[in-house]
């Protein structure tokens, strides 16, 4: 089967798979929202999806070796933006403070637990907007959130090992069976000059010396 698949979705020569991707990430929300719907018609919760999961499934199918689309940003981010969300919900501040604060405590508590995801913004936002009608109850974060980002996971992680695609994502090792060049290279050398970036490119620190310690050799 995983063999058949990658034959008839096959990444194209630069790395980029528009027909596997949007196959798969139809195939995640289509299941997330089954899901969805019966856990709603069970309790009696809503709503059964939420919009930025969406946003979840390209980075999860477009993108999966980023490391804003693996399983611990995935359901970290939201369910930290949830989080941020709901609490504010129940802080009584008016409409306009909560849509302000929202994005940006979602995004200071992503980055200090280490699972920036973007769609998680969306999710705090969410959150906000719809408490004018209330305070979110804390059933919320279980589902749809945390129902939603686990089917999406697990679709993920079947349908992109199944069509050639390595998630969670694992850095490939480039250069085997290979001599070293004359040439000085030091991985904390590039931890150093990551760190003077302004904006760090999204690329993990493995992937990206794997890249240049494949460049800095010689084949055999």
């Amino acid at each position: 089967m995983r063999f058949l698949l990658a034959k008839l979705l096959p990444h194209q020569t630069n790395g980029t798979h528009p027909i596997r991707s949007s196959i798969g990430a139809g195939l995640a929300i289509g299941l997330s929202l089954v899901v969805g719907l019966w856990i709603a018609h069970r309790t009696g919760l809503s709503p059964a999806l939420i919009a930025p999961i969406g946003a979840s499934a390209v980075l999860v199918f477009a993108v999966p070796a980023s490391p804003l689309a693996q399983p611990r940003a995935v359901l970290g981010g939201n369910l930290v933006s949830a989080i941020v969300g709901v609490l504010l919900s129940r802080t009584g501040l008016s409409p306009f403070a909560m849509d302000v604060m929202a994005v940006g405590l979602a995004i200071m508590m992503m980055h200090l637990l280490r699972c920036l995801h973007p769609p998680g913004g969306a999710v705090a936002l969410s959150v906000a907007i719809g408490a004018q009608s209330g305070a979110w109850p804390w059933s919320f974060l279980l589902f749809p959130v945390g129902v939603n980002s686990l089917t999406l996971l697990v679709i993920g992680w079947l349908f992109n090992n199944m069509t050639g695609s390595r998630y969670p994502h694992r850095h490939e090792i480039l250069h085997k069976n290979s001599t070293p060049i004359a040439y000085e290279y030091d991985r904390r050398d590039l931890e150093a000059a990551l760190d003077k970036c302004v904006d760090r490119p999204d690329i993990s620190i493995e992937d990206l010396d794997e890249i240049i310690r494949s460049i800095l050799i010689r084949r055999k």
